[in-house]
């Protein structure tokens, strides 16, 4: 049984409805302030060194990311991407946070 192709048409399926999340986002938080925002997926095996090394790379002037906020036991295992690039981006982040009306699994899970 070849799950190559299945597991890659999944991969690229998530991150079609990944970017498509993103954007809107970006649109709600950029609408009317002349910033202007690239959505960008970064396919790294370390998401918060991944970022980082792209926007090293790109010469970024602030790097958004999104934070489950999550604490204690299930912070240690799972680790913050979002304080990884706080700490090691070089540059402005501006965290966001995950809102109480988005609730469960998403997109961005």
């Amino acid at each position: 049984i070849d799950f190559a192709m299945p597991v890659a048409k999944l991969v690229a399926e998530y991150e079609e409805r990944a970017v498509a999340a993103l954007e809107h986002r970006r649109d709600q938080y950029c609408k009317g302030s002349g910033l202007e925002a690239e959505v960008v997926a970064v396919r790294h095996r370390n998401a918060g060194w991944g970022t980082v090394d792209w926007a090293e790379s790109h010469a970024v002037d602030l790097i958004m990311v999104g934070s489950h906020q999550r604490t204690g036991i299930k912070r240690a295992f799972l680790g913050s991407v979002a304080e990884r690039i706080v700490r090691h981006a070089g540059r402005r982040v501006l965290v966001i946070p995950k809102s109480a009306e988005e609730g469960g699994d998403s997109v961005e899970d």
